[in-house]
């Protein structure tokens, strides 16, 4: 399983001073433990939605930093974020949130 962190939580809050502290990075868990595996860091932040490649050799999977406006290709095994895209080349201020793949993982749509 994986899953995103978009935000510090504690930064939405009143008690801690100063702007929220968005995040980019997607965490690799062990469901069976309930533990995390690993941490891959993206030079982006604002990683809101993460999506696994379905049906992947090499587990690899998708997430979109909002705040730099790329796409980045994961892989879970390795432990590593390769931006694929850039969506301020089609939109200025594209902010990539939502993602579906199609069940092949031929397609990918993001809003």
């Amino acid at each position: 399983m994986v899953t995103s962190d978009f935000i510090c939580p504690a930064t939405t809050l009143h008690t801690t001073p100063g702007n929220p502290e968005f995040r980019g990075s997607v965490r690799v868990w062990n469901l069976n433990r309930r533990e995390i595996v690993r941490t891959i860091t993206t030079p982006g932040a604002g990683t809101i939605d993460v999506k696994l490649i379905p049906h992947d050799s090499q587990r690899r999977g998708f997430t979109a930093a909002m705040l730099n406006d790329h796409l980045y290709l994961l892989d879970t095994q390795r432990g590593t974020a390769e931006p694929v895209f850039d969506f301020s080349t089609i939109a200025a201020g594209g902010w990539p949130q939502l993602m579906r793949i199609t069940e092949d993982g031929r397609r990918l749509f993001i809003r």
